[in-house]
C-alpha cells in the first residue's frame, strides 16, 4: 500500500514537472487573481459594515478625525463594562476575601466608561479647534499637516487630556495587578477575566492606534511638503520658459544678430 502511494505521488510530481511553463504560470496567475479578489471582497464588506455602523451612530462622529478611535474604544470598553458589572453583582465575586476583587470589578466599570468618554471628549476638542480655525466643516478637507498641528495643540495644552493620561496609565497598571487578584479568588465565573483582559488589551491597542495615527499624519505632511516643492519647481520652470524668448531676443540684440537689426545693416550691401 505504501509502495502504491509513493508511486502515485511520484507520477503526480512527474506530470506537474512536465507541464508547460506557460500553463503553470497561467494557473498561478489565476490563483493569485482569485485570492486578491477574495481579499478585496472582504475589504469591501468590512467597509460597508463600517459605513452602516457610522450611519447608525452618526456619520460625522465616524468619519471625522478620531472617529475610528471612538468606535475602537466602544468596541473594547462596552463589553468590558458589561462583564465587570455582572461580575460585581455575582455572589462568587462578592464573597471573595482573598483579594479585593469586588473593588476591581466596580472600578473597571468606571474605567470603561471613562475610556469611552475620554475618546468622545478628545474628538470634540479636536473638532472644536479645527472649527475655530477653518469653520464648522473645516475637518472635511483639512490637510494632514494642519490636522497634526491642531492635534498637537490639544495634546499639549488641554488639561482634560493630561488628567486622562494619568487615568489611562493607572487603568493599565490596575489590570496587570487585577490578574493576580482574580487568580487568588478563583471565581466560578469567567466574566472578571474577560473584563480585565479587554481593558488591558484596550490600553495596548490605544497606544498602537495613536502611534500609527501620528505616523500617518507625519507621512501625509511630508508628502504635502514634497508636493509643494514640486509645484514650486514646476512654476519656476514654467516662468523660466516663458522668459526664454525675451531673454534670447535681448541677447541677440546685444550680439548684433537680431533679425531686424541684421536686415537694417545688410540692406545697403544688397543695394550695391
Amino acid at each position: 500500500m505504501v509502495t502504491l502511494v509513493c508511486v502515485a505521488s511520484a507520477a503526480v510530481l512527474f506530470v506537474v514537472a512536465r507541464r508547460p511553463r506557460a500553463q503553470r504560470d497561467r494557473r498561478r496567475s489565476i490563483g493569485m487573481y482569485h485570492c486578491c479578489r477574495s481579499i478585496a471582497r472582504v475589504g469591501i464588506e468590512c467597509h460597508t459594515s463600517y459605513s452602516k455602523c457610522c450611519e447608525c451612530l452618526g456619520g460625522n462622529a465616524c468619519h471625522a478625525p478620531f472617529g475610528k478611535y471612538v468606535l475602537l474604544s466602544g468596541a473594547f470598553n462596552f463589553p468590558a463594562v458589561t462583564c465587570a458589572a455582572f461580575s460585581f453583582v455575582g455572589p462568587d465575586v462578592r464573597e471573595c476575601t482573598a483579594a479585593p476583587l469586588p473593588t476591581l470589578c466596580g472600578v473597571d466599570v468606571a474605567l470603561g466608561l471613562a475610556h469611552f468618554g475620554a475618546a468622545c471628549y478628545l474628538q470634540r476638542r479636536l473638532l472644536a479647534a479645527i472649527s475655530a480655525a477653518h469653520g464648522p466643516a473645516g475637518w472635511k478637507g483639512i490637510a494632514p499637516k494642519e490636522l497634526k498641528r491642531q492635534a498637537n495643540g490639544v495634546i499639549m495644552f488641554d488639561h482634560g487630556f493630561r488628567l486622562y493620561i494619568c487615568v489611562f496609565v493607572g487603568s493599565f497598571a490596575l489590570q496587570c495587578v487585577g490578574f493576580t487578584w482574580i487568580n487568588a479568588c478563583d471565581p466560578d465565573s469567567q466574566l472578571p477575566w474577560a473584563a480585565t483582559i479587554l481593558l488591558a488589551m484596550f490600553g495596548l491597542v490605544a497606544v498602537g492606534f495613536f502611534c500609527l495615527w501620528f505616523m500617518a499624519l507625519e507621512c501625509g505632511a511630508c508628502l504635502d511638503n514634497l508636493a509643494e516643492d514640486v509645484m514650486c519647481e514646476a512654476h519656476a520652470a514654467e516662468h523660466a520658459l516663458a522668459r526664454a524668448p525675451m531673454a534670447g531676443a535681448s541677447w541677440a540684440r546685444q550680439m548684433g544678430s537680431y533679425p531686424g537689426h541684421a536686415a537694417e545693416e545688410t540692406e545697403p550691401l544688397f543695394r550695391l
